[in-house]
């Protein structure tokens, strides 16, 4: 090995002291971007203490409507990463409800009878279903935690003594049974639409929103 001399060793403390200088500078970068990424979670912790606090707050207050006997979902249905309440009381007259937390506040919708299914992630509910001959269609669309009607109609029975007729309405006005299904699918596209799939009792739902991780599969 040949000797170092003394421009080489020069060279070498040179460097040396250029990579340290650097380290020190980047130092604060470093320290800067782990406290960054700190805040973030200690936000997004927050952000999800509020809504399930608000959720659980809203189920415990109850309401007139709900028969004792109620199911509960964590439901996706604006394209955001909180989810909305679905609640089926399981009575015909009271229906259903779905609860939307946004900007530190709860907006409800509630729909009489059962049926309710939602496009995950879409923004739109859709409900066609009824009894006694009577069958209302009813889609709406959740933004920013406010539900809003943007289509209605329904279809009725009738009968002559041995047959059925069936009779359908659109915002009011009589259609044709094609000139129905175009109205509605000019609103929603109904085959993309799904239904709650995990119902939770009450004791169940109030557990994942004290202390469990909600399931979010899409995302």
């Amino acid at each position: 090995m040949e000797p170092q001399t003394g421009e080489h060793k020069m060279s070498v403390r040179y460097k040396e002291r250029i990579i340290g200088c650097a380290i020190l500078l980047l130092l604060p970068v470093a320290a800067a971007v782990t406290g960054y990424k700190s805040d973030g979670i200690a936000e997004q912790a927050r952000k999800e203490r509020e809504w399930k606090e608000a959720y659980a707050a809203y189920i415990q207050r109850g309401n007139d409507a709900w028969s004792g006997h109620d199911s509960y979902s964590l439901i996706y249905v604006d394209d955001d990463e909180i989810p909305e309440l679905y609640i089926d009381t399981r009575v015909m007259a009271t229906g259903e409800f779905v609860a939307s937390f946004y900007d530190g506040n709860i907006g409800v919708m509630n729909r009489d009878r059962v049926g309710l299914r939602y496009m995950e992630y879409g923004g739109l509910l859709y409900s066609q279903s009824g009894n006694m001959g009577f069958y209302p269609c009813n889609i709406y669309r959740l933004e920013k935690g406010t539900f809003s009607e943007i289509g209605t109609g329904w279809c009725s029975e009738s009968f002559d003594g041995e047959n059925m007729d069936m009779s359908y309405f659109w915002e009011g006005n009589p259609v044709t049974e094609k000139e129905y299904e175009a109205h509605i699918g000019e609103l929603i596209d109904t085959s993309a639409c799904v239904e709650p799939s995990e119902l939770y009792t009450k004791e169940e739902v109030l557990e994942i929103l004290e202390e469990g991780e909600v399931r979010n599969n899409l995302r």
